[in-house]
């Protein structure tokens, strides 16, 4: 019923994140901010669940995680939106999580919500990845 009201929608990986085979981190990222802006003319609010183990995938350009994920900063601020992204520590390597845990603003610890102390802005998180902001 949400679904037919355009109120849930479910994608698999391959038509989210692997379009194409490969993760195109820009073309994500302007289909999320596209999808939130139409969903903001609709809706109060949008909540966004993603499950990132699309990233264990060997697939091109799936090392650019930790960059989405800085760059993803940029997007969902302007958007009333309610994001989580979820990672299965137990799949992922601890280097892979200690860098994304960085770039992301909030965690959820246990049963808690915090302000992630480990955080680093986009821009500076970015600059250390060589990349530009």
């Amino acid at each position: 019923m949400a679904e037919a009201r355009g109120q849930l929608e479910i994608l698999p990986w391959e038509e989210a994140h692997l379009v194409g085979g490969r993760f195109d981190q820009q073309g994500m990222l302007d289909r999320l901010d596209d999808r939130a802006a139409q969903a903001d003319e609709s809706f109060a609010m949008t909540r966004l669940w993603s499950n990132q183990e699309w990233a264990l995938q060997n697939v091109p350009d799936v090392e650019d995680i930790v960059e989405y994920e800085a760059r993803f900063n940029y997007v969902w601020p302007k958007h009333n939106s309610a994001v989580v992204c979820v990672y299965d520590a137990t799949r992922f390597s601890m280097e892979t999580l200690t860098q994304i845990l960085r770039a992301h603003p909030f965690a959820i610890l246990g049963q808690d919500l915090i302000e992630n102390a480990a955080y680093v802005p986009p821009d500076d998180l970015l600059r250390e990845l060589g990349r530009h902001p």
